[in-house]
């Protein structure tokens, strides 16, 4: 598979670590990391590794996080982001209580502290738990951001875009979905977001009977893409380029064989004209904070196939992306670009 083109790529024809688990589809676990879903007797991915997130049924892993558990209305509350560049001397110990504070391992705390860029470490629903965190990771030498969640959800989602065309003093952009030319001069380029949408799409197939469905078939798909978003200081939304439905064209001499080395190109050349434009590599070092803040979307839809044999068969589907995580993350960023350009 060629790194940065998306792929649909079946784990099994019937896997039996999703079949034979005992567990149903709602008890399973997603993991932060590469989406498949987990047991939810599993501390760790069986696919990648990574650590699982914490559930009410494992009383052992349940911690009270800093993250909103019963909001109704994402855009409510507050965000808290450790602002970036702080070359931390903390000493173990002290590090070790700001990733307790944090509610994450200390390696973890280190890397977001450490990283350069902004990271967004937990939700609250009022100012005062906001505050009041706050105040205890200052009080140990952690400069914290509070951000009302409200900003972080722009009217107008990220512009696909299918094509790129340069010009002396600007750079204009065509809309995959249709519509005029967007247009912006080179000086007010001033963000580029990089990222990986990743989508993994469970497929479960049961025979509906009296006495319990019983399985017949399981696959999953799963499917990774660079993009990349584009601001400026006069466009709220952003452009979002996509290798799967851009053209490369723009490249000129420079275009390659692979969608990686493609979006490569362009970022350089991006980075190269627009001369205030800063590039943020964080998104992949900073996914497994994210989490705490904005969970991976997980969406399931069932559907009666055909009839066979004895009962009808019936199909689930789970579906669990990244992209809201992603948009969400790519919007703070700009605003924070925004916020710092303005001033104090």
């Amino acid at each position: 598979m060629t790194e940065g083109e998306p792929e649909n790529s079946p784990v099994s024809d019937l896997d039996p670590r999703a079949s034979t688990t005992g567990f149903s589809l709602d008890e399973m676990i997603t993991c932060d990391e590469c989406l498949r879903a987990n047991p939810p007797t599993r501390r760790a991915c069986m696919y990648c590794a990574a650590s699982l997130p914490v559930t009410g049924n494992d009383e052992e892993r349940q911690t009270t996080s800093p993250a909103m558990s019963d909001e109704k209305d994402k855009s409510d509350g507050y965000c808290l982001v450790l602002a970036p560049n702080q070359r931390s001397g903390l000493a173990e110990s002290s590090m070790a209580e700001v990733a307790s504070l944090m509610h994450v391992k200390a390696s973890a705390a280190e890397s977001a502290v450490n990283c350069g860029a902004p990271a967004p470490f937990a939700r609250t629903a009022t100012l005062e738990q906001a505050t009041v965190l706050v105040n205890e990771l200052g009080a140990r030498g952690i400069q914290v951001i509070t951000v009302a969640n409200e900003a972080l959800h722009p009217r107008v989602a990220p512009r696909k875009i299918r094509s790129l065309e340069f010009s002396d003093d600007s750079v204009a952009a065509l809309p995959a979905s249709g519509g005029g030319r967007l247009t912006v001069l080179w000086d007010d380029l001033n963000l580029i977001v990089t990222g990986r949408l990743l989508v993994s799409r469970l497929v479960v197939e049961e025979r509906q009977r009296r006495r319990g469905n019983k399985p017949l078939d399981s696959r999953e798909l799963f499917s990774d893409e660079s993009i990349i978003d584009l601001y400026s200081r006069s466009n709220e939304a952003g452009w979002r380029i996509s290798p799967g439905v851009f053209d490369f064209s723009c490249l000129g001499s420079a275009k390659a064989i692979t969608a990686f080395e493609n979006l490569t190109a362009l970022i350089n050349l991006l980075r190269a004209r627009g001369t205030n434009v800063e590039v943020d590599e964080s998104y992949s070092l900073l996914r497994p904070l994210l989490a705490n803040v904005w969970p991976v979307e997980r969406q399931t839809m069932k559907s009666q196939l055909r009839r066979s044999g004895a009962g009808k068969v019936e199909s689930t589907v789970t579906t669990s992306g990244n992209e809201t995580q992603f948009t969400l993350y790519s919007t703070l960023r700009h605003w924070l670009k925004l916020r710092e350009l303005e001033g104090p």
